[in-house]
């Protein structure tokens, strides 16, 4: 241990800023993350990272580290360069870092988004951690089935997905879905993959629709006109004001989901409690969760 954390030791310092590297910029310095030996992909810039490592070691500080990379000019840059295409010409892969990557949210990043903009989320530290509720059809597999798996109550499973519990073989499948990472082995770098059932877990997951509806009642506790309970849910979910056409359309949405919900509510005499007006907005809440502006950092 006294010699993995020595200052005179390298190899540690370079590897921790190549980490936290990597987790803002969604590439590493060197490439290969878990590999710094001669079979290595090469570092990109060599001598940011001596000087990276040489900063951290003196300091010790990851907070001071963390703020040194973010307030860089490299790191605000957009992830459009208005010289794109003469640039893609020589460093098509970015390794230069002529241009922002845009970077989607982890899974566990993910889960906890929804539950930040809808005010649920639970930042109590330390204790016991919680079972997520899972579909039964994610059940099936096992031997005992429903008798082998029990959820945490539904007020402790607001806790960050750090709090969650992960049993190797029995994956959340909303996680899964967003390459929650190998449960059995270390894992440098995830994969990110984009896949369609990506867009039907964040259609049909049962987890994405109730975070839906508590906003969706938050909203109407706030507001009364469809314009205004618009523009708050733009404001809650994507922390930005519609422009007017936005505005426009997610007013339309709301009048043309109010007329359905109405009239299936009329056909089929339901008894559902939730009015055509909450369903609506909770339709439009759940449209704005399954936008790239929410999943992807741009």
């Amino acid at each position: 241990a006294e010699w993995i954390a020595d200052s005179n030791n390298p190899l540690t310092w370079r590897v921790a800023v190549n980490r936290i590297w990597q987790h803002h910029f969604g590439e590493a310095i060197v490439r290969t993350p878990d590999n710094f030996g001669f079979l290595a992909d090469p570092p990109t810039h060599p001598e940011l990272l001596d000087w990276l490592a040489t900063d951290f070691v003196a300091d010790g500080s990851l907070k001071r580290m963390h703020k040194l990379i973010l307030t860089s000019q490299t790191w605000q840059q957009a992830s459009l360069h208005p010289e794109q295409d003469t640039y893609a010409l020589v460093d098509s892969s970015n390794r230069l870092w002529w241009r922002a990557e845009r970077l989607r949210l982890d899974a566990e990043a993910l889960r906890d988004s929804m539950l930040a903009v809808t005010g649920e989320l639970d930042l109590s530290l330390g204790g016991e951690c919680f079972r997520p509720t899972l579909a039964p059809e994610a059940l099936e597999g096992l031997s005992k089935k429903s008798a082998a798996y029990k959820a945490s109550p539904e007020d402790e499973q607001n806790r960050r997905s750090i709090y969650g519990y992960l049993q190797r073989s029995l994956l959340p499948p909303l996680l899964t879905a967003f390459d929650l990472c190998d449960a059995t082995a270390p894992t440098g770098q995830r994969s990110v993959t984009l896949v369609p059932t990506q867009s039907w877990a964040l259609l049909n997951n049962q987890f994405v629709h109730d975070r839906s509806q508590n906003l969706s009642l938050a909203i109407l506790a706030e507001a009364a006109e469809p314009i205004d309970q618009a523009r708050l849910a733009w404001q809650a979910i994507l922390r930005r004001d519609p422009s007017h056409s936005e505005l426009a359309a997610s007013a339309q949405h709301l009048a043309e989901q109010r007329t359905a919900f109405a009239a299936r509510a009329e056909s089929q005499q339901s008894s559902q409690q939730a009015t055509p007006e909450q369903l609506a907005l909770a339709s439009l809440c759940h449209v704005l969760l399954n936008c790239n502006e929410f999943i992807y950092i741009d």
